[in-house]
């Protein structure tokens, strides 16, 4: 990633900031921008995208420096309401409404995932007890008792695509969840997977499972390429590393707000994390299985207000 490191260095000086200057603007250490300008340090997705945020540049001047062609993931321009496919303002607003109003917001939470459960497989039925004891586990994120909720490794790849069109959040999970699924449609193992890109085994499977918080983008580039993804991987690992780092509520809250500044920085809060994750989970359940847009409509009923 020589090329990479020495182009960001230069994006830097030819925006006359310091290292100082660029980490007070992109929430990146100074000593981790040293260490990558140094070619001392591996660059992680969620570390380019603040740099990114930082230095104004996204992920196709990356793929364009890489010489990667560009990806073939398009945008809508209007999200349709009865498509249940969260936003970041969505799983952020979830939050406040619990902030506010903690009791109807529980219930939501409850209910949907509720709805959720019944649609699930025997496959599922092991570690479920009860809407509510599982919702409260996936919300304690302080807690010893914290256990996310099962996302659904039913979603196929072009449901990827519509939440990517959309501009739905997307987290570490759905990155791993679309590898797998592309490597299985391949057909090959994650150890071979491993020998053609040189990364191990166990980095390969943590990364399917979305256990791992911080993806190195050099490994998001040997995969894509190996798997012929066409940049696919990168741009959904790429809007991930905004979701997971807190950039994209950044994004919005600084877009709402017309009179903050750049600068201010709204990082997830631990408990709104998990509120946010929890949340995108159930929605994802709705989605794949294709359940009655009604619970849709009564939470974008109640954050409504948030939205605004």
């Amino acid at each position: 990633m020589e090329k990479l490191t020495s182009w960001l260095k230069s994006k830097r000086i030819k925006n006359n900031f310091d290292v100082m200057g660029l980490s007070f603007r992109s929430f990146v250490a100074t000593s981790q921008i040293s260490r990558i300008e140094n070619n001392l340090s591996n660059i992680t997705v969620n570390t380019l995208v603040g740099l990114g945020y930082g230095l104004d540049f996204g992920l196709e001047e990356i793929l364009s420096v890489l010489k990667i062609s560009p990806h073939g993931l398009k945008r809508k321009n209007k999200k349709e309401n009865n498509v249940q496919i969260p936003q970041i303002n969505d799983a952020y607003s979830i939050w406040l409404l619990f902030r506010d109003e903690a009791q109807k917001a529980k219930k939501l939470m409850y209910d949907g995932y509720d709805q959720a459960q019944r649609s699930m497989g025997e496959g599922y039925s092991d570690e479920m007890s009860g809407a509510f004891e599982v919702v409260w586990q996936a919300l304690q994120a302080h807690s010893d008792e914290f256990v996310p909720l099962p996302y659904p490794q039913e979603m196929e790849l072009q449901q990827f695509s519509e939440i990517y069109s959309f501009g739905g959040a997307i987290t570490n999970t759905d990155v791993g969840i679309f590898l797998a699924k592309k490597r299985v449609e391949i057909g090959i193992s994650q150890r071979e997977l491993a020998k053609k890109t040189k990364i191990s085994h166990s980095v390969i499977s943590r990364l399917e499972s979305g256990s791992i918080e911080r993806v190195h983008f050099e490994y998001a580039v040997r995969i894509d390429k190996a798997l012929k993804m066409d940049g696919e991987l990168l741009a959904l690992a790429w809007e991930s590393g905004e979701y997971e780092s807190g950039i994209s509520l950044l994004k919005y809250i600084n877009e709402k707000n017309a009179t903050q500044q750049k600068l201010h920085y709204t990082e997830w809060e631990q408990t709104a994390k998990a509120w946010a994750d929890a949340f995108i989970t159930i929605c994802r359940w709705h989605y794949v299985k294709k359940i009655s847009p009604l619970w849709w409509v009564d939470v974008q009923r109640e954050i409504g207000f948030y939205k605004k």
